[in-house]
């Protein structure tokens, strides 16, 4: 299965249903609008939802995204369309006079005669002869064609232009209409830029994640504070290139790729990817390394751009790219590459990501194939990716929008499932949706982590549960506690009765001594490596156990009503003791089962 996500923009040779199937079938996870080149008469609403119909119907989700032109700076309206030039020639760039006119007013001063202009991502360089009433005059370095609509490109000049154009703020708009899953934000310039979009984004009362196109030297300059602000991180060669020196541009993508891993960003590659496609069903040999080694350094994404707006191989470059991908995916050694995960200082700081460490960890360790995560907001999911365990990550969503999302995600394969009204109900529908994908086998275990409390602030210990009736008064009453928390989510709540208790101990009856050998190990683990106390294997009735279709333990890690233990919860040191213990249990439960 691929985890490295393919994102192809839509143009003139893909908007059409058929090239749009095509595309889907062949592996296109994130369809990408270019607001740069928007046609008001193509009816995006129609091609949406066609996307979203597709998907369905082959049984995949895809994102929508959309990318704000930002402030371009482009070639005007040429009054035939196009304009030949020759080496060695002068023309004039400017207004709408000028030989090659812009589509905005810039104000050109004396300072910058002797710079240089270049047009189309770069194919044609120009220098600065002359500055005269606000126009360029220019020589030509080589010759070629220019058409409406091209890039215009001034390197080494800082020009005073808005974050956030007229142009972009309806396309938001109408980004928020159409359902857009991610934004991105052209020419982003500094961490600010992310506070600019996200005020309009309130403004429209929408919450939509945003991605941050690195072209700009500014951008590369302040590249921590970019990463640290915006979801999402874009590597677009095309300008990115033209305003830095072209030898660099290895380095530069090298680095904003490493940078993202250790913020635990994700990143997409852009920009001429399979250019050769555009014209060939063949790519050449060095397309095909430079997809591969984008993978092996740890891009989540590679994303298409001529290859599918106005390439005649629009859905064969697709497959190209799935395949080199899904090849390149198999060999890449995710222990070797996340020379990070390991280190103390790279994991997150919170109990979330914790667990996401431990269970990369495990899942590398034990060979385990297949990691499930239940997500309504898809967050935890994401955090589990950044740590890119060679495990396939499958994460059961109840909203199509949290789903499509997760689509840009690496390693992340949504699966929608039903709302539900009841943690109850979630666990079995869930345990049923596992059987019936094939995930679980007598080796599987569910385990539910939490955190105890108390009314007195004086208990405190860890404990393990196995789902029977309680024999004692203090274990009905935290399974009451933990049953009641459903509450707290918005669904509803109703005690367990000892009939529904019965009936469950019994359709757990096939796995109910694995659950108490595995139970008796989390105890003694975590007993060797915390000072706390050893509160034993207890039984007592929790939903959140009801529907698990395999063995099963509850573990309460300590009382966070007891301060004392609250600090000790709150190190990342004593988390990572408890994250080892359960490690070291599970070792020993496999041991078990393999003897």
């Amino acid at each position: 299965m691929r985890k490295t996500k393919i994102i192809a923009t839509l143009g003139p040779a893909s908007f059409n249903q058929k090239t749009i199937s095509g595309l889907i079938n062949n592996g296109m996870d994130v369809a990408r609008i270019n607001m740069s080149h928007h046609n008001e008469n193509i009816g995006l609403d129609k091609y949406i939802a066609f996307i979203r119909e597709q998907a369905e119907k082959y049984s995949r989700t895809v994102a929508i995204l959309f990318d704000l032109c930002g402030p371009k700076i482009r070639v005007g309206k040429l009054k035939n369309g196009t304009i030949k030039i020759s080496k060695g020639s002068h023309y004039t760039l400017g207004g709408t006079n000028c030989d090659i006119p812009l589509n905005i007013n810039l104000s050109f001063t004396s300072h910058s005669s002797g710079g240089d202009v270049k047009v189309n991502d770069g194919n044609l360089s120009f220098d600065i002869v002359e500055v005269e009433d606000n126009t360029l005059k220019l020589l030509a370095h080589n010759s070629g064609e220019i058409s409406s609509g091209k890039g215009v490109n001034f390197p080494g000049v800082k020009l005073d232009l808005p974050s956030l154009t007229k142009k972009d703020k309806i396309d938001l708009k109408l980004a928020v209409e159409l359902g857009a899953d991610w934004l991105a934000m052209s020419f982003v310039r500094s961490a600010n830029d992310y506070s600019i979009i996200n005020k309009e984004l309130e403004r429209l009362n929408a919450s939509i994640p945003v991605i941050a196109k690195i072209e700009k030297p500014e951008a590369i300059d302040n590249l921590g504070a970019i990463i640290d602000s915006f979801d999402g991180i874009l590597v677009a060669r095309g300008d990115l290139g033209v305003e830095m020196p072209l030898k660099e541009l290895p380095i530069l993508q090298k680095k904003i790729v490493n940078e993202c891993l250790q913020k635990r960003k994700p990143v997409i590659i852009a920009t001429q990817m399979l250019d050769t496609m555009i014209h060939s069903p063949n790519p050449t040999r060095a397309e095909v390394n430079d997809i591969a080694n984008a993978i092996y350094d740890g891009a989540d994404a590679m994303m298409l751009s001529g290859e599918t707006t106005v390439g005649e191989y629009a859905a064969e470059s697709v497959r190209m790219m799935a395949e080199i991908a899904t090849t390149v995916d198999k060999d890449l050694d995710t222990q070797n590459f996340n020379r990070y995960i390991y280190q103390e200082s790279w994991r997150l700081q919170d109990f979330r990501g914790s667990i996401c460490h431990a269970a990369m960890i495990l899942s590398n360790d034990l060979s385990i194939n297949n990691i499930v995560i239940m997500t309504e907001t898809g967050l935890t999911a994401m955090k589990m990716a950044r740590y890119r365990p060679k495990a396939k990550i499958f994460a059961l969503c109840t909203t199509e929008k949290v789903c499509s999302q997760l689509s840009l995600i690496w390693g992340v394969t949504p699966v929608l499932v039903e709302p539900y009204s009841t943690t109850e109900e979630m666990i079995q529908s869930t345990g049923s949706l596992l059987k019936e994908l094939g995930f679980v086998d007598k080796g599987d275990l569910f385990i539910s982590i939490h955190i105890n409390s108390n009314e007195s602030r004086r208990p405190y210990g860890f404990e393990t549960y196995l789902l029977r009736p309680g024999r004692n008064q203090e274990a009905i009453n935290v399974a009451l506690r933990e049953n009641s928390v459903i509450e707290l989510e918005g669904t509803e709540f109703k005690e367990l009765t000892d009939e529904q208790l019965i009936q469950a101990t019994i359709a757990q009856s096939g796995f109910v001594q694995y659950s108490e050998k595995f139970a008796a190990l989390v105890q003694e683990e975590i007993g060797k490596r915390v000072q706390s106390k050893n509160l034993g294997v207890k039984q007592a009735g929790f939903y959140v156990l009801m529907g698990a279709s395999m063995p099963n333990v509850l573990i309460e890690l300590g009382f966070i009503s007891n301060p004392n233990e609250e600090k000790k919860l709150n190190s990342s040191r004593y988390r990572d003791m408890l994250a080892t213990s359960i490690y070291y249990a599970i070792l020993r439960y496999q041991k078990i089962l393999n003897d």
